[in-house]
Parts: structure tokens; C-alpha cells; sequence
């Protein structure tokens, strides 16, 4: 249980695809401006290989404490988790840095079509997908302006993912949009759709000039934009 007044954690999920530890650099800038921050999964290890959302979701509930509130930042494709978490946890905002924005209710598509028609053709025999920084030319990785170290690490976590598992839909719960606040951190217009959702649904949006990773790139830029969010949808004394 957290302490009376003290700060709600900040977690920092990272996407199924790749993992935690590109939320390092930020998650080191939040401590070092007094937030309590948590990076899920733990950035290191390599990510475990997604099955399906409903796993994915258990697996990250179970880094989640039951009986603390805490502050969900979610980037990419853990979008998807947010709807689970927030049903399950004490959720006091949510922050969706360049993600996915599930369906209001019903059921939601993991990926668009239209990437799931791109990459059809990469997967093998088996079904499995190369590690997400191979889905692209390398001249496409490179326009995200990763250091070659930075790079090799993000590679050396990355998971291989079946194609099953972007083809898939996964169930929302109903009314979880309206019940926590939530905000919208861009880069560029990768995620220029979910952009303009967001802002129809009344949510702050901050749109930064980077690409899908710019939090390595960036993370000061990125730690900012994420603290002064935070600080617009919540007491200052929450996170």
C-alpha cells in the first residue's frame, strides 16, 4: 500500500513487440525529477513472445499491484492493454505515447489490415514474423536516428511474433474510456488517425517532431512532454 500522500507510481509500459527497455532513458529522467517510476516488462531481458492479448494482459497485470493507483504511460502496441488494465487495476490516467487507441467496446483489432497485408509475406514456415526492426528497410530504421548501440540493444530484446497474433481481435470492456482521464503524446503523424480521436474525444494531445522511437532519441523532449501531461490530468499530488 503507498503511503498516505505519497505519489502514485508512473508505469511505463512497453510494446509487445519490443519490450521495456525502450523506456529506460525516459523512466531515468521521471526518477531523477522525483516521480516513482516503474518500466514493464523490466528492461534487460529479452521480451517474451506474445501469444495473444488476453496473455499479454495477464502478464502485465501481474507486474500491476492490486491494493496502489498508478499511472498507466503505454507506447505503441500496448495501447491494446490499457481497456484490461484499467478494469482490473486502480487506474488514475492513462497516456497513450504515439500507441494504438482500442475500440470504445466490443472487439478491437490488434493491427491495422493494411499492416497485416505488409507483412504477411515475412512470416515463415511456422507462422513467426522477424523481430519488429526487421519488418522495414534499413534505410527506414535508419530515418529513426538510433545509435548503432542503441539499435543493437533494441534487437537484442526483441521478440519474434507470430502473425497470429496481429491478425487477432481481442475483447473491450464497455466504458472504459470514460472511466480514467486519459491524454495523447505523438510523433510526427505515424498515428496521425488515433491523433485525431483522441482529440474528438476531448483528450489532451501533444504532438512532438520525432519518429515511432523517439524516445531514445529524445527521451528529455519525451520525459517533458509526458511530465507536463501528467501534471494537466492530474492533482499535482497523484504522480
Amino acid at each position: 500500500m503507498a503511503a498516505a500522500g505519497a505519489p502514485s507510481p508512473v508505469l511505463l509500459v512497453g510494446s509487445p513487440l519490443l519490450g521495456g527497455g525502450m523506456w529506460e532513458p525516459v523512466a531515468a529522467l521521471l526518477r531523477g525529477a522525483g516521480r516513482q517510476v516503474r518500466v514493464i516488462p523490466a528492461p534487460g531481458a529479452p521480451v517474451a513472445r506474445p501469444r495473444d492479448v488476453p496473455e499479454v494482459l495477464a502478464r502485465t497485470l501481474a507486474a500491476i499491484p492490486r491494493d496502489v493507483p498508478v499511472v498507466l504511460v503505454v507506447h505503441s502496441n500496448a495501447g491494446n492493454l490499457v481497456p484490461g488494465i484499467v478494469c482490473e487495476r486502480e487506474v488514475l490516467a492513462a497516456v497513450f505515447v504515439d500507441a494504438v487507441v482500442p475500440a470504445a467496446s466490443g472487439t478491437s483489432a490488434v493491427a491495422p489490415l493494411v499492416l497485416v497485408e505488409q507483412l504477411a509475406p515475412l512470416a515463415d514456415d511456422a507462422g513467426l514474423l522477424p523481430p519488429w526492426s526487421r519488418w522495414f528497410p534499413d534505410d527506414a530504421i535508419g530515418e529513426l536516428g538510433l545509435e548503432p548501440a542503441v539499435l543493437d540493444e533494441l534487437r537484442r530484446q526483441e521478440p519474434r511474433v507470430p502473425l497470429s497474433y496481429l491478425t487477432d481481435a481481442f475483447h473491450v470492456p464497455s466504458g472504459w474510456r470514460e472511466s480514467v482521464p486519459c491524454a495523447y503524446v505523438a510523433f510526427g503523424t505515424t498515428y496521425a488517425r488515433e491523433q485525431r480521436l483522441a482529440a474528438s474525444l476531448g483528450w489532451p494531445v501533444v504532438v512532438l517532431d520525432g519518429r515511432h522511437l523517439h524516445p531514445l532519441v529524445a527521451p528529455d523532449e519525451v520525459a517533458a512532454a509526458i511530465s507536463s501531461t501528467l501534471d494537466a490530468l492530474l492533482p499535482s499530488s497523484s504522480a
